[in-house]
């Protein structure tokens, strides 16, 4: 909503590009899970090659296995 909000000012004429704005997200990561997971399975055609994407691994509701993966992933 927050950037929504500056876009339209933008649109209107009320800020122009010579400003600088903050805009303040307050918005929780957990409403966006479909998007974060497209974007590390590098299936979003908006960003053909995403800079940050790590392959999801898929694990069992386990705490071992969480662990065991975790501690793989260090040691690379």
């Amino acid at each position: 909503m927050a950037l929504a909000a500056l876009e339209k000012l933008a649109a209107r004429g009320e800020i122009s590009r010579q400003e600088r704005v903050v805009v303040v997200s307050t918005a929780n990561g957990l409403k966006f899970t479909d998007f974060k997971v497209q974007y590390h399975e590098k299936k979003l055609a908006a960003v053909p090659d995403p800079k940050y994407a790590n392959t999801p691994i898929l694990l069992p509701n386990e705490y071992v296995a969480v662990r065991d993966a975790v501690r793989r992933e260090l040691k690379t």
